[in-house]
């Protein structure tokens, strides 16, 4: 099963153009992911777990500049509107990273992000959004309930590991899930704690 991610990077700079695309430039040469980029943002497709790992080393990369950085990104997997893209539809559920898998493991890089999983078409949605949040605090990575979504904080590795997870998750119940984040390095409000 493949998913895709639109994604948009935020350096907060004068000199963005060096920091977005040297952050993206690890996706040259890949054959393992669908991509396209624009003035706007850039488009994954891939399966999950090489998609988040992909991800996962581009905010890395951006945030190595130092400067504040930002990544808007969407999720989805399952999507009717996608005709020609047959891959996107779950066939079979992609196994999930354990928490075990993770322990240990650090990027050195601390975030803090929003997101919103929205199983599609799920009835009891809330159920579900609701135990998700209480594996965000499991996984030591949840922070505080926030107006349409959750904040999450940790390592990026810690937090992008919770992230795919729970998006694998989200689709177990429905084949149409989305899912919304907001990845925040290097906040000036983070250095002063």
């Amino acid at each position: 099963m493949f998913i895709g991610c639109q994604f948009s990077l935020y350096p907060m700079t004068s000199d963005f153009v060096p920091v977005i695309l040297g952050a993206i430039k690890s996706l040259e040469g890949r054959t393992d992911l669908r991509k396209s980029s624009d003035d706007l943002s850039t488009f994954l497709l891939g399966p999950p777990e090489v998609l988040f790992r992909a991800l996962e080393d581009v905010f890395v990369d951006a945030a190595a500049s130092g400067v504040h950085v930002v990544m808007n990104a969407t999720f989805s997997r399952g999507c009717p509107g996608e005709p020609d893209e047959p891959c996107c539809y779950p066939q079979q559920k992609s196994p999930s990273v354990t928490a075990a898998e993770w322990d240990g493991k650090v990027r050195g890089v601390d975030v803090s992000a929003h997101f919103a999983l929205l199983p599609l078409g799920d009835t009891g949605y809330m159920n579900h959004i609701v135990s998700e949040i209480d594996e965000a605090k499991k996984a030591g990575v949840y922070a505080a309930p926030k107006h349409f979504c959750s904040k999450l904080a940790g390592d990026a590795h810690r937090v992008f590991s919770y992230l795919e997870n729970a998006f694998d998750r989200g689709g177990v119940k429905t084949a149409h899930t989305v899912m919304t984040v907001t990845l925040s390095a290097n906040s000036p409000s983070n250095a002063a704690k």
